[in-house]
């Protein structure tokens, strides 16, 4: 969704009228699931509201429950942005309207054409019912992530409404500027597949039409027969990136490089500083 659709919803569904910064003292507080999220949420508010985070970027997100001292801090924001599809999201929503009937709880991934069958949580037969859940690593993504966030800032925090709507404008315009070098660059590569453990890159690599080749998911290893598949299929395809996270990865990890030549790079998609993770990754498929 174009930011300037986004804003004249806003405006016409939201009685909002211009206002100062508004001073450090009584800013709203806005809880957001992950870090990725609060690096755009931070570009568009400035010091103007208080983040809290929920999720670090070292904690795994397929096994996060809260604590009750964490529900207890987001229930009392002014608002709940979610991711969309991490699993303990939904449940910790309803926890949250519960606790707090009148928190602003919005979905930051609504208009994203998700993907689906990139990820199963133990039942293999459902696994095309389940969304993949990393939005955030698209740049085109985050495009509409920023529009979900700026709307949300207006509907809490009226008086601002000209302060977030020039920052946004701003993150937009940086963002456009992103997806257009990633597109340029990734556009002459002769290697369209790159392989990764966790499939944490499905939106990035249909952004610019490349090929994901995941390994493994949630921890799991997968089967010999499994992963000489997908050697061959690396190997046919040409591929010469491997993507790890220090938190899923494997040995296995190490024998396909070895068998296949990839170069392993370590990302963190969690990581708060979220678009030096979108250069690590353009940069590793750039080089090929």
């Amino acid at each position: 969704m174009k930011i300037n659709s986004l804003i004249f919803y806003a405006l016409a569904v939201l009685t909002a009228c211009s206002g100062s910064h508004k001073a450090s003292d009584d800013r709203p507080t806005v809880t957001v699931s992950i870090a990725p999220q609060a690096w755009l949420l931070e570009a568009i508010a400035g010091d103007s509201v208080n983040i809290n985070i929920l999720l670090g970027s070292g904690a795994n997100p397929e096994t996060y429950e809260p604590s009750i001292n964490t529900i207890k801090t987001a229930s009392q924001s002014d608002a709940m942005m979610l991711s969309g599809a991490l699993g303990f999201e939904t449940q910790l929503a309803e926890r949250l309207s519960s606790n707090n009937p009148q928190l602003a709880i919005v979905d930051t991934s609504k208009g994203i054409e998700p993907i689906y069958g990139t990820h199963s949580h133990g039942d293999h037969t459902h696994a095309n019912d389940i969304p993949d859940p990393h939005t955030w690593t698209s740049v085109r993504n985050a495009r509409t992530i920023a529009c979900n966030m700026l709307a949300t800032l207006i509907k809490i925090d009226p008086d601002n409404q000209s302060y977030y709507t020039a920052r946004a404008e701003r993150l937009d315009h940086r963002l456009d500027s992103i997806d257009r070098t990633i597109k340029s660059r990734l556009d002459s590569i002769p290697v369209k597949s790159f392989l990764v453990w966790h499939p944490s890159l499905s939106y990035y690599a249909r952004d610019y039409g490349l090929e994901q080749i995941s390994i493994g998911s949630e921890g799991r290893e997968t089967t010999v027969e499994g992963l000489r598949k997908i050697i061959d299929h690396a190997t046919d395809t040409g591929s010469r990136t491997l993507f790890i996270q220090a938190d899923f990865d494997s040995r296995q990890a190490e024998t396909i490089s070895r068998e296949t030549g990839a170069d392993v790079v370590t990302i963190n998609p969690l990581d708060p500083d979220w678009e030096a993770q979108i250069n690590i990754i353009t940069d590793a498929l750039d080089r090929h």
